[in-house]
């Protein structure tokens, strides 16, 4: 299930285990009790995967805007454009 998206409810109980016993997860229980623990081992990477975006997003914008001020108060042009060298 690396890189492949696969229907939990489709794989056989043995799969299904294999797929836990790769994540840390408990191994044992139905067929049910697998799918449930996958979903919601699924849920907490996605979001895990958003609050890292975001958290990535905040430092960088901690980064930039203090360069963003820099240059608006070097070049204060409407535009907010690099200047361009004249063709010689």
């Amino acid at each position: 299930m690396a890189t492949q998206m696969v229907e939990l409810h489709k794989l056989k109980l043995a799969g299904l285990k294999q797929e836990c016993l790769a994540r840390g997860l408990e191994t044992k229980g139905i067929k049910q009790d697998f799918i449930n623990r996958l979903q919601a081992y699924l849920r907490r990477m996605i979001h895990a995967q958003k609050d890292d975006y975001a958290e990535r997003c905040r430092e960088e914008r901690a980064v930039y805007k203090p360069r963003r001020e820099a240059w608006n108060r070097t070049f204060p042009c409407s535009s907010q454009k690099e200047p361009t060298l004249p063709a010689p």
